[in-house]
Order: C-alpha cells, then structure tokens, then sequence
C-alpha cells in the first residue's frame, strides 16, 4: 500500500514540494548553519561580561530559541516525509552535526567562563598599568575589549575597578582586578570572584 504522506511529497512533483522537503524535512542547509555560526560568535561577545550586555542578551536568546524549534520541526518531520534522494548520506550527518555542535559548543563556552576569562585576559596589561597610577590617570575608553563607563582605585588595595558600558540590567555591572586579594567591602556595590586576580563588580543604582 502507497503512504499517501510520502508520495504526496516526493522531489521531483512540484517545485513547492520539492522547496517544501528542502526546508521542513531536509537537514539543515546553509541558513541555518550560518545563523547558528554567527548567533554563537554574538552569544560569546554578549556573556564577556558577567550578566551579559542589555542589549544583544534578549536577541541572541530569541534567535536561539528559533534556531532549536526550526531544527525540531525538521527533525519531527524527516521522518514523517522522509529524506530528500533516499537514506541519509554522510553530508546529511554532517549538516546535522554542524548546527548541533555549533549550539552546543557556545553553550558550553558560555557555561564554563570561557568569553570572560579571554575578555579579562585580553584587559588585564591595560588595567595593571591603570591600577599602578590610577590617582592621577585619566579614565581610558577601553580596557581590551570593553568599553569603560567608570573607573577608579580600590582605595587603599592594589587594584582597581572598572563598570563596563552597556553591561547589567538592573544594575552597572564590571570588573574589579585585585591581585592582592578580595577588594574591600564598600558603599559601592558587590564582588563576586571569577577567576585569579578578577572579580565580578556590580553597583546597585
């Protein structure tokens, strides 16, 4: 007996078949890979900073949010209507591994720090230097990746602090670096360690 599912969309029957199998029941194609490639490069630069920047968070999430529902509408679907030429090849495999492991992959990173530890690593030359004469310096755009919105000293601690500009929701949210140990407890807000010298900094308003 014919599965009318099947044969109703079959390549070949009509262009808006064959468009039809290509985008709900296909593997992901080039669209979604490179949504998923360019979402993940946003996602790591909003989350280099705690809490993430205000702005990119709510669209990166919503971007993969419909990165997943379109991947799952493909994947409740190719079975239904089957594969496109037959049983999935290798490159079928590999679309599916690509988009996968790309959401994967910048959760992960995410996850584990890995944006903040390269953004403070990448700041840390240009703070040290600040925080060795940040009396009398004068406050810089950037400190590596992050533009600064404030900056000043720990008060007697070596170190200094810095809020970054557009970053927090509620809050102003930074870094402290403070190689000598926790900064001092302050009027000015909380610290939270992150990793060796660097302290996450947030100001209540």
């Amino acid at each position: 007996m014919v599965d009318a599912r099947r044969d109703a969309f079959k390549p070949g029957r009509t262009p808006g078949d064959a468009r039809f199998r290509r985008w709900f029941a296909g593997p992901p194609g080039w669209t979604l890979g490179g949504l998923a490639a360019g979402n993940a490069v946003v996602s790591l630069w909003t989350y280099s900073v705690p809490g993430g920047y205000l702005v990119p968070l709510p669209a990166t999430t919503a971007v993969w949010a419909c990165l997943l529902l379109a991947v799952g509408i493909k994947a409740l679907m190719q079975p239904v209507f089957g594969v496109p030429g037959g049983r999935p090849g290798w490159h079928s495999w590999a679309r599916w591994g690509a988009v996968l492991g790309t959401v994967a992959a910048a959760w992960a990173l995410v996850q584990t720090g890995v944006p903040v530890r390269a953004g403070t690593a990448w700041a840390e030359p240009a703070v040290a230097a600040y925080a060795a004469d940040s009396r009398s310096a004068q406050t810089p755009e950037r400190f590596g990746p992050y533009r600064v919105q404030s900056a000043g000293n720990l008060g007697d601690q070596e170190g200094a602090r810095f809020l970054v500009e557009g970053a927090g929701f509620l809050d102003d949210t930074g870094f402290a670096y403070s190689p000598g140990g926790p900064p001092p407890d302050s009027v000015h807000g909380e610290y939270a360690h992150l990793h060796g010298p660097w302290y996450s900094w947030t100001r209540e308003l």
